[in-house]
């Protein structure tokens, strides 16, 4: 396949993406535990309530533009502290992200342009990449709050491994 068929080929797939997942991660580079928001509209911010700030967010598939923000009266997704086309992560001088949000405009993506929110939507799991796989855990079940208490990683990643609803390939 020539070069230019293959990115008309990318394209169009990306043009015709009507929802995708959002997580945003409690560690720099898009790894650690995720909180996820799952098959999001375009333009809904994702957001982790009152659970954890995030430090990186993507969208599953990935490439699709991403936008992060931080809190801004009340609104999770108040005020674009940035965004790009895989993993986006917080630098030093900016401490969080608080919800994020997915774009078919890769021209606003690029330049930083908000647009305005189409709704909120809470994370619906929690989750981690433990050897090639996605393991996730519903946020409701009795299992997520003994999640929430356990305080190391190792834990974590033992607790999720035994009682994910759902196990994957990672994306």
């Amino acid at each position: 396949m020539s070069p230019s068929k293959l990115i008309m080929a990318v394209l169009y797939l990306a043009s015709s993406i009507t929802a995708v997942d959002i997580r945003l991660y409690n560690e720099n580079r898009c790894n650690g535990i995720f909180g996820q928001c799952v098959a999001i509209d375009p333009g809904a911010c994702c957001h982790l309530g009152d659970r954890w700030l995030g430090r990186s967010t993507r969208a599953i598939p990935q490439g699709l533009g991403i936008q992060a923000f931080s809190q801004q009266g009340g609104d999770l997704c108040g005020a674009l502290i940035g965004g790009g086309f895989e993993c986006w992560g917080v630098s030093n001088d900016i401490e969080s992200i608080s919800g994020a949000k997915w774009s078919r405009n890769r021209r606003a993506v690029k330049r930083n342009v908000v647009q305005e929110c189409t709704g909120n939507v809470e994370m619906s799991h929690v989750g981690m990449t433990i050897e090639g796989k996605d393991y996730l855990l519903g946020v409701g079940r009795y299992e997520y709050q003994v999640f929430q208490n356990l305080t190391t990683e190792e834990e974590q990643r033992i607790y999720i491994k035994t009682w994910a609803d759902t196990i994957k390939a990672a994306q």
